[in-house]
């Protein structure tokens, strides 16, 4: 069996630190190494970490400092250059692995040798309100024009093989946000995707985490819309990323005002509702939504729910999802024990 390493980057998350190791201990995949880097936070995660490690006392892992913040992109590429495992799987910090996550992806990429990536269903799990909903999605025979409709993965649940990943040109440091998505959009072009189709991770949302920090939000649609862009040709790759290089804005290649991006930035203000977070939506709306009635719809209906309190609502509405995902979050809270 090739060899497997999973990379997982953190950056102020030292509440989250015990539940991710605790899944990555329990895999039931021996030859693997799991490459965990503190990206130069200013709370005490690093500490956590070498702590929890040492305490664990498993060869399978390595712990990389960044003296300062490198951003997740610029992390995940100094991971993988550090290996040269076959398989690279990621893992997003405070998410969790079922015990059988990496032997299921890792057996299946072996034995198929036209996959050059593989995703698995997932549970997106809102602990702050104890709502989750199991997702379902489906990467067999997807080709470019599937891909741009709907990325299929959320990246901490991928594995993908490393000499596909190289002749794709690997992560863009150039994207700071949305790096996954342009990553997918070129390795297509390397072989098949695929999900094995269990529940195998469960993605735990974290409301000022990356996708639903009203903050990075709007960085994060652009750059999400431009990798997209890329990909059909509609703006060259090299303009681009010489613009970023040379500005550091994904603004200054794709204004914020641009229909798409507006529409992004529209759908992840509903999505930050749904949720179970108007305030966020509300930001999101106030400070990115430049189209003034839409602005104003959505924080309509962010006061609205936060009057109705949002949590009690939404337990309501995903009690069967909820219910239907009961049994994994249980394995979670259960490792978080040991």
């Amino acid at each position: 069996m090739p060899k497997t390493t999973l990379v997982c980057g953190f950056y102020n998350r030292s509440h989250l630190v015990k539940r991710t190791i605790a899944g990555l201990a329990a895999q039931t995949l021996q030859d693997v190494e799991f490459l965990l880097f503190d990206d130069g936070s200013s709370d005490d995660t690093a500490e956590v970490i070498a702590a929890e490690l040492a305490r664990l006392g498993d060869a399978r892992f390595r712990f990389r400092r960044h003296v300062e913040n490198m951003g997740l992109t610029r992390g995940l590429i100094a991971s993988i250059e550090a290996t040269d495992s076959a398989f690279i799987a990621i893992h997003d910090a405070g998410d969790f692995s079922m015990p059988n996550r990496l032997s299921h992806q890792a057996d299946f990429l072996a034995a198929h040798c036209d996959i050059v990536v593989t995703g698995s269903h997932y549970i997106n799990y809102i602990e702050e309100i104890g709502i989750a909903r199991t997702r379902k999605p489906c990467a067999d025979g997807a080709d470019l024009a599937v891909l741009l409709s709907d990325p299929t993965f959320t990246h901490g649940e991928v594995m993908f093989r490393r000499d596909a990943y190289l002749r794709a040109g690997g992560y863009r440091p150039e994207f700071r946000f949305s790096q996954d998505n342009d990553l997918w959009l070129r390795m297509i072009h390397e072989g098949q995707f695929h999900t094995v189709p269990e529940i195998l991770y469960i993605r735990c949302i974290q409301q000022q985490g990356i996708s639903y920090n009203p903050a990075s939000l709007a960085q994060q649609s652009a750059f999400y819309v431009l990798g997209k862009k890329i990909a059909t040709g509609e703006i060259s790759a090299d303009t681009a990323l010489n613009t970023l290089r040379e500005s550091g804005d994904v603004f200054a290649v794709l204004p914020k005002e641009a229909p798409d991006v507006q529409r992004v930035i529209q759908r992840a203000a509903l999505r930050s509702l749904a949720f179970g977070s108007p305030r966020g939506a509300d930001r999101i709306a106030e400070q990115h939504v430049l189209n003034g009635a839409s602005s104003a719809a959505i924080r309509v209906a962010a006061a609205m729910f936060s009057n109705l309190l949002a949590d009690k609502v939404l337990k309501a509405i995903w009690s069967g999802k909820t219910r239907e995902a009961q049994k994994y979050i249980s394995v979670m809270l259960a490792a978080e024990q040991i």
